[in-house]
């Protein structure tokens, strides 16, 4: 679903707004609005929907290392020796780190362990690995990455709406409306607030089912209802 269409819909559905009007206030407000649904539902998403992989070039006698800059919290590094996978350890403590693990005069070696060292001056998150690369190598790693796109507006207006899988884009729509009707203190805001709250219980329910067990892929008879 484009922003587009959900704006027309909200506005539909309201009785408020020209759906042939971009530039109103109405469109406006209606942005914010499916802006802060947009977050309700980012933040209740499992945390797949923000995986990403990347790599670093690991040179020679070279420790610290920046990360890509949409990396929000990085999950695992590892490379690899005469086709055997490596991982690095994470190390939570700097005191640690720089006590028992890290020293700039030890042998070089393939690194073990590494350090998340902050960020520089771009605000890119860093890596501090030990013992200092021997050799050169190529460091896959997978992290969580950041929104691409924080607030939507006209220039994504015909744009699908990022970040959130399509399976869900109802959702924001019922929450963009229901925060839109609170603005005015329509009468149908608890209808609509109701069910935004709903959708958001079922998503959490849906996202997170366990489709492991051959239970979830068994299809049962139709069973019909009498009254």
């Amino acid at each position: 679903m484009t922003l587009q269409t959900a704006v027309n819909i909200i506005k539909e559905l309201s009785h408020k707004g020209d759906v042939g009007n971009t530039s109103d206030d109405v469109t406006q407000q209606i942005y914010d609005c499916i802006n802060l649904c947009r977050r309700d539902v980012v933040t209740r998403l499992p945390k797949r929907y923000l995986r990403k992989t990347d790599v670093i070039n690991i040179v020679k006698g070279t420790t610290s290392y920046t990360l890509a800059s949409d990396v929000q919290k990085p999950v695992l590094f590892r490379y690899t020796v005469d086709s055997t996978e490596r991982f690095l350890t994470k190390v939570d403590s700097e005191q640690e780190f720089y006590r028992h693990v890290y020293s700039a005069s030890a042998t070089q070696a393939d690194p073990t362990e590494y350090f998340e060292a902050g960020v520089d001056s771009s605000v890119n998150q860093q890596i501090i690995v030990s013992p200092t690369p021997s050799t050169a190598r190529t460091l896959n790693y997978t992290y969580l990455k950041t929104w691409a796109v924080d607030e939507l507006g006209s220039a994504q207006l015909t744009s699908n709406i990022p970040q959130i899988p399509i399976h869900l884009h109802n959702i924001i729509v019922k929450g963009g409306l229901a925060y839109f009707l609170q603005m005015y203190s329509d009468p149908q805001l608890q209808l609509f607030m109701r069910q935004y709250r709903d959708d958001l219980d079922f998503m959490d329910s849906y996202e997170n089912e366990s489709t492991d067990e051959a239970r979830q892929w068994r299809l049962y008879p139709l069973k019909l209802k009498t009254f």
